[in-house]
């Protein structure tokens, strides 16, 4: 009849601490009371990145200063934990960042997912894994890191979400928000008087200098300045230029043959 049992269940890491407290009718031990403990263990995630500028070691050094850190459930982008990719060339560019998972609890953190990293979201498909964590399960004080890449496929701004299934009982679903801008170059071309020459203009124009009049065969040569101007936010890369048509000999372009045009440049 005497006999109990207590059954220790830690609800959060570290030392838990209580007291046991027995009434009777022990007119000298009345109320019986004595302490216990017990030690919680528990894995603890942590997310950073070296995206935004930082190596390894300004995140880590700190072992958990705030610094880079990548918040569970964090919905706004930012350039200082690498979850803003910023702005990326639609036209053949990407950007990779490499996260980092430390599991700064004291027992092991399981990786859960398959594949322990995923994203979903609106633009989900802008957005890979290009290399997922070297281990699935996490040592306490282990590190191990995964890469994503932004590759836009449309300009403006791109979002996701990434997930990391994991053992942490307060963040078991890590969670947190991604984002990047596509961005393109665009070409306009300005003619004589600085007057746009519209891509696919099959008329000669006299106003922008589409028309060169009227010259002696082989004794002269007329010159018209003309001008690449790039109105899009990517650099504009200029490739081979040459006249094509059934005179096209009458004519010869200036142009170097490659060449780059930053975004508002001529």
């Amino acid at each position: 009849v005497g006999a109990f049992e207590i059954v220790f269940r830690p609800t959060a890491a570290g030392a838990r601490a209580a007291q046991v407290v027995i009434n009777s009718d022990d007119a000298e031990k009345s109320p019986f009371v004595f302490g216990i403990v017990g030690v919680g263990l528990a894995a603890d995630i942590q997310v950073g990145s070296q995206g935004g500028g930082k190596g390894l070691f300004d995140w880590f050094g700190g072992r958990g200063s705030g610094q880079g850190n990548v918040g569970n459930g964090q919905t706004g982008a930012s350039s200082e934990d690498g979850t803003d990719f910023g702005e990326v060339d639609v036209n053949g560019g990407s950007k990779e960042h490499t996260f980092w998972i430390w599991n700064k609890g004291s027992i092991s953190l399981p990786l859960r997912g398959n594949p322990p990293v995923r994203i979903d979201g609106p633009q989900a498909s802008d957005f890979s894994v290009t290399r997922q964590p070297g281990m699935t399960n996490l040592p306490a004080g282990s590190l191990a890191n995964f890469k994503l890449r932004f590759d836009p496929s449309d300009v403006g701004e791109r979002t996701a979400t990434v997930h990391i299934a994991n053992s942490d009982f307060n963040s078991s679903s890590f969670e947190f928000g991604v984002k990047g801008i596509g961005i393109v170059a665009r070409m306009q071309v300005l003619g004589v008087g600085d007057h746009v020459v519209p891509d696919g203009q099959t008329q000669a124009n006299a106003a922008n200098g589409t028309t060169f009049g009227s010259l002696d065969v082989n004794t002269s040569e007329r010159v018209h300045p003309f001008t690449v101007h790039n109105l899009g936010q990517a650099t504009l890369h200029l490739g081979p230029s040459s006249a094509s048509g059934p005179q096209a000999d009458a004519f010869r372009i200036s142009m170097p043959t490659h060449g780059d045009v930053a975004s508002g440049a001529s």
